[in-house]
């Protein structure tokens, strides 16, 4: 795909295939990382892909439904979400580096499963290419207006009602000088 074609309306759907694939690349790995062992159990660097797997997961899951779909927020400032790409690409590449250093991905043994694990690292790295791929995009892209803000369902604010201090007659302390009322 040449950069030409990805213009204005085509790139909201590959932004959008884009977040797709990380979703679904980041729930991958957070559940082959899950899966690794038996019993539940984890080591620091398994815990760190489902870490960032559920990082990255929650990212996109909101970028795909309020953003995207139901308009509901408006797209996050350029800057922001270069930088945020820019933080899950870095981080899941780390976790992705320490699952695959670990001992646990060579070594099968009785309590963990060696595949499960080396999906997970698998997946992870996919997931970080996703994020490092939406990255590029939006510098390649950085100029058009479509990444400006959407049209988002905002509610009409309801107008301000001001109420007079009551005076005089309307006063519960009353005048100067009647019975209990010039006491207060």
């Amino acid at each position: 795909m040449t950069i030409g074609a990805v213009r204005s309306t085509n790139l909201a759907y590959v932004r959008l295939g884009l977040r797709g694939l990380q979703l679904f690349c980041s729930l991958l790995a957070m559940s082959f990382a899950a899966a690794g062992f038996y019993g539940g159990g984890s080591t620091r660097s398994s815990t760190f892909v489902l870490l960032m797997g559920y990082t990255g997961m929650l990212y996109t899951l909101w970028y795909i439904v309020a953003v995207e779909v139901l308009h509901l927020a408006n797209r996050p400032a350029l800057r922001l979400e270069q930088g945020t790409d820019a933080l899950l690409t870095l981080m899941l590449l780390i976790a992705g580096i320490c699952l695959a250093a670990s001992d646990y991905t060579s070594n099968c043994g009785y309590g963990w499963h060696c595949n499960n694990l080396r999906a997970a690292t698998a997946f992870d790295f996919i997931a970080m290419f996703f994020f490092l791929v939406s990255l590029g995009l939006t510098f390649v892209a950085g100029g058009e207006s479509s990444l400006g803000h959407s049209n988002v369902q905002v509610e009409e604010p309801v107008p301000y009602h001001q109420n007079a201090t009551p005076t005089g007659a309307l006063s519960p302390i009353g005048h100067l000088n009647d019975g209990p009322a010039s006491k207060v």
